[in-house]
């Protein structure tokens, strides 16, 4: 009589446990920039790479969703968005993506991941290397390393205007080349090809002091060549293509004083 006790209470026990929940993912993929040209493979890989994971652990992919925009801002990608929305929903209740960092880089959409998983709706997110479920140290470690994506993006951002300020201390342009130039390290003027330019004029002017004047003594020399001078002489009397291929590439300051133009010594020979 006794062991039919235990025995029923035994197949009572056994009747209470929770089944294990069968969880439908959304393979996520997501790349940063919009433009086509950048970061072309970046989707197709990450794609790739987690059905590889997928078939290897048995794992059910109901639907891949793609998108090219930024984790940034909070609500602004629509897939992202609309993956939300199905995950309450219940089409959903688990996220396959390549890294946490895909699915946020903002503390809006990682708040609202936590809360899908507070409120059992998502059940799992599943990444290369991690797993993390509704457990307060996988959920601690998810916010960790999405709120280190975000640091890693507000440093960044603070990196380029340091670097934009400091170029344009620099009397560097900060941003692109304008049209019919390249971006191109500062050059000497003997680099810019004005020392031969210098040496074709001087050579010409003695041509024209033969042919056109008659005369023949008193050449002027090339290497008497001071390259301050011709520059302020660039400045004043060359054309407009002469004066800005000197002025984007010159590395002394310019100093306009009483409407006097003047360069400054110490760095061009």
């Amino acid at each position: 009589m006794t062991n039919q006790i235990k025995g029923s209470a035994g197949a009572a026990t056994s009747t209470n446990q929770p089944l294990p929940v069968k969880v439908a993912y959304c393979l996520y993929a997501r790349k940063s920039t919009e433009s086509e040209e950048q970061q072309v493979l970046s989707i197709d890989s990450q794609i790739k790479e987690m059905i590889q994971i997928a078939e290897r652990d048995g794992l059910t992919i109901t639907e891949i969703r793609k998108e090219s925009h930024s984790a940034k801002a909070v609500g602004q990608r629509e897939v992202f968005n609309e993956l939300l929305k199905d995950i309450r929903s219940g089409k959903f209740n688990g996220i396959l993506t390549w890294a946490p960092d895909r699915l946020s880089r903002n503390a809006g959409d990682l708040g609202s991941l936590v809360d899908l998983m507070d409120q059992k709706a998502l059940v799992e997110i599943r990444t290369f290397s991690q797993k993390f479920t509704n457990n307060p140290s996988e959920k601690f470690m998810l916010m960790i390393l999405c709120s280190t994506a975000k640091l890693e993006n507000d440093n960044k951002s603070e990196n380029v205007k340091r670097d934009l300020r400091t170029r344009c201390e620099q009397g560097l342009r900060p941003s692109m080349a304008p049209t019919g130039y390249l971006n191109e390290k500062r050059k000497d003027i003997s680099e810019l090809g004005i020392r031969q330019k210098f040496k074709d004029e001087i050579s010409r002017y003695n041509k024209f002091r033969k042919i056109a004047l008659g005369k023949n003594r008193e050449k002027s020399d090339p290497e008497e060549f001071d390259a301050k001078s011709y520059a302020v002489y660039l400045l004043t009397e060359g054309s407009i293509a002469e004066k800005r291929e000197l002025l984007s590439n010159l590395k002394s300051r310019l100093i306009l004083k009483d409407r006097v133009i003047t360069i400054e010594a110490g760095s061009e020979k």
